[in-house]
């Protein structure tokens, strides 16, 4: 049993401890106290703590607290997201208001809208409200609702779970409520019918726009920016042969992103922008290996499946091998094709059997024939853009949407 003599020693050992701090610390600050460049020091620091938002180089300099150095914890901002600045821009140009959803899952979705219905420099096309679906790592603040908004469409963004103020986390299930409730929204708050909503979506966003057209088929049109068919096969192509099964398992089970295979459910007008000099879609940006590529096959296959015999296949990954524009009119210009021809056998289709696909198109038509028609909708589903993956797409490609019958452009 330890003697009385034994804990009274143990207990000043431990209480020397924080009292040697204690006494160090008031030191340390007596001593401060008396210092005269310390005192400019907190002078400083409290002058440029008194600046709002970030601190440059200027302030830096007025204030003379880049002259000293301190703890980095108490260093003041210098840079910081443009997503704050990005939002005041929207509603001091376009008047936009910010709303907070709540998802069924109990996420809350940071969104803003901007509404052009009844503007005078909107037209027509106020009317439509455009829905954003943001790649990774971007945000409504700084992406894509300013292409659609200068061509004069009323917009909805919003931000993934977990992304910016968002709540939650981009997990698959997540994501899908989320494009829910903003849909719901557009719909019963905002009043737009869904043949007046068209879904925008650029890179990975393309798996919510698919969880949209797939819940909602008679959403207005649906526009694939730079994106994929499915996961596994990029993210196959930036890891290690050894770990490929496992990566396989881990997307399969988590990030089962399968835009091909949810967007078939969808039977309205369709458009597939492919940017030609993708450096994430494509292997060394070779437009021949763009997911795109895939996307549209499968797309075609759905809807038209009599006309993608194995030769019209054949000519239209040659069409889709192409490395510019003046190759792929070269070849349909080769294989005869005649675009009033084809608009014709669309519209008489359509006259005896309506629009719904998948289509029996291509019953008793040779297979010339099936080239040519197969190699026009092509031309029809899909609109090439000489860029890399994260340039902003140009406005007038929102003036391509496809007509909601035989999804025709004019």
């Amino acid at each position: 049993m330890p003697s009385i003599t034994g804990i009274l020693g143990t207990f000043k050992m431990f209480a020397f401890v924080p009292i040697s701090f204690s006494l160090a610390y008031i030191v340390r600050g007596f001593g401060r106290f008396k210092n005269e460049t310390y005192n400019n020091f907190l002078i400083s620091l409290t002058s440029v703590r008194q600046f709002r938002g970030t601190v440059g180089p200027a302030e830096a300099s007025s204030t003379g607290i880049d002259g000293y150095d301190f703890q980095f914890s108490s260093y003041p901002i210098t840079f910081q997201t443009p997503l704050s600045e990005g939002r005041a821009k929207l509603r001091k140009k376009y008047n936009a208001n910010r709303a907070k959803l709540l998802s069924v899952d109990g996420n809350c979705i940071d969104s803003v809208f901007i509404d052009r219905r009844g503007s005078p420099d909107a037209n027509a096309k106020g009317n439509k409200l455009v829905i954003c679906c943001e790649g990774n790592a971007a945000y409504y603040e700084v992406g894509l609702p300013e292409i659609p908004l200068m061509a004069g469409f009323s917009v909805l963004g919003w931000n993934h779970p977990g992304f910016a103020e968002s709540t939650g986390l981009p997990f698959p299930d997540q994501e899908f409520h989320a494009i829910d409730v903003v849909i719901r929204y557009a719909v019963t708050r905002l009043g737009f019918e869904f043949s007046n909503i068209i879904i925008l979506a650029w890179s990975i966003g393309g798996y919510t726009a698919s969880c949209a057209a797939m819940s909602y088929p008679d959403i207005g049109g649906v526009i694939l920016d730079a994106t994929f068919d499915e996961l596994f096969p990029l993210a196959k192509q930036r890891i290690s042969p050894i770990f490929e099964s496992f990566t396989r398992g881990m997307v399969d089970e988590y990030y089962n992103l399968n835009i091909a295979q949810q967007i078939k459910h969808y039977s309205g007008p369709l458009l597939v922008v492919r940017r030609e000099l993708d450096e994430m879609m494509s292997i060394n940006s070779d437009v021949a290996t763009n997911r795109a590529n895939y996307l549209l096959v499968q797309i075609l296959q759905s809807r038209y499946p009599n006309l993608v015999s194995a030769e019209a296949l054949r000519e239209l990954w040659n069409w889709l091998k192409c490395v510019s524009e003046s190759y792929r009119n070269q070849l349909i210009a080769d294989a005869g094709v005649n675009s009033s021809q084809c608009k014709a056998k669309i519209v008489n289709y359509m006259s005896v059997h309506g629009s719904d696909y998948p289509w029996l198109i291509g019953d008793g038509m040779t297979e010339r024939e099936k080239i040519q028609l197969i190699l026009f909708l092509a031309t029809q589903y899909m609109l090439n853009h000489r860029s890399t993956h994260c340039q902003p797409l140009p406005v007038d490609y929102l003036f391509y949407i496809p007509d909601k019958k035989g999804n025709l452009r004019e």
